[in-house]
């Protein structure tokens, strides 16, 4: 039978929950030397969460070494700061001065591993996840370095029928079509859904669009711009001098697909300046500045 031992630093360790005001914050990071740059989008986020109520004690704690310096925890501190509330949280005081080399060494979950995880009943792929993301900013001015799982639980409901019909449409294993079955034309199919679906034809319209672009078969005299949308997405997808954004790019597609639904003509491909699929239950472009969730 083996008997472990804990060490003298060890049992020094200490941990135990505690309330962090934003006073209590400050002077926690009067002792923060040392730490790595601050991501300033993730404290804001942060600080959003918490301000709506929704941080949620965890057992990751604020770690501090035996002499006093804050070695993890900064960003949740700037975090109740910024928020101007005062959350529980797991603390850790008298830690070995060499604790930073054995902490963060873990990956960070992704919205994928997320989902899976807290609901596997979605059955999403990662390719899914990835559409949702870019469904959820369609062609508004959302900064998308503020938005949560939390929001996308909230809101799940609201885009799963276009979810699943983009992903119908354009599926996981799609290969006819390198640079074309990305998450914004998923997206942009999954928008459009809601406002082709109760138009005569609406949806064959939209099928008819992707497989056109997909692999430039059946295109007719007057859709010619649709080989050159798909020239343009193969580009500036698979260039790195070129790439254009998740946003950019959503919106080429999403006006030339509108186009192509309403049957009207397209003389030169162009961003559209605004989103032209909006889904009605959606958050208006106001509310989302309001709650802070666009630029």
């Amino acid at each position: 039978m083996t008997t472990s031992v804990l060490s003298m630093e060890e049992q020094a360790l200490e941990t135990r929950v505690e309330y962090i005001s934003p006073a209590v914050a400050r002077a926690l990071l009067e002792h923060n030397e040392g730490n790595r740059p601050v991501n300033w989008n993730y404290v804001h986020r942060l600080a959003r969460i918490m301000a709506l109520g929704k941080f949620r004690l965890n057992p990751q704690p604020i770690i501090q070494d035996v002499g006093g310096r804050l070695v993890d925890g900064q960003q949740r501190l700037y975090a109740v700061i910024e928020a101007g509330v005062g959350v529980p949280m797991n603390v850790t005081r008298n830690a070995p001065t060499d604790i930073s080399r054995v902490i963060d060494e873990n990956r960070k979950r992704s919205w994928h591993d997320r989902a899976t995880t807290l609901h596997p009943e979605w059955g999403l792929s990662r390719k899914a996840v990835g559409t949702l993301k870019a469904m959820i900013q369609g062609g508004r001015n959302r900064q998308m370095s503020l938005l949560t799982f939390d929001d996308v639980e909230d809101s799940f409901d609201l885009y799963r029928e276009g979810l699943a019909f983009a992903m119908e449409v354009c599926p996981d294993d799609e290969r006819r079509a390198p640079g074309i079955a990305t998450a914004a034309m998923r997206a942009a199919l999954a928008r459009a859904f809601y406002y082709a679906k109760d138009k005569p034809e609406g949806l064959d319209a939209i099928r008819a669009f992707y497989q056109k672009v997909a692999t430039g078969v059946g295109i007719c005299e007057g859709e010619t711009y649709l080989s050159s949308l798909s020239q343009q997405i193969i580009r500036h997808t698979t260039d790195p001098r070129v790439r254009w954004s998740t946003l950019f790019l959503y919106r080429v597609i999403s006006r030339a697909l509108r186009a192509f639904i309403d049957g009207h003509p397209v003389k030169q491909l162009k961003a559209a300046t605004g989103e032209l699929f909006p889904i009605p239950e959606e958050p208006s472009e106001m509310e989302l500045r309001v709650t802070g969730q666009a630029l």
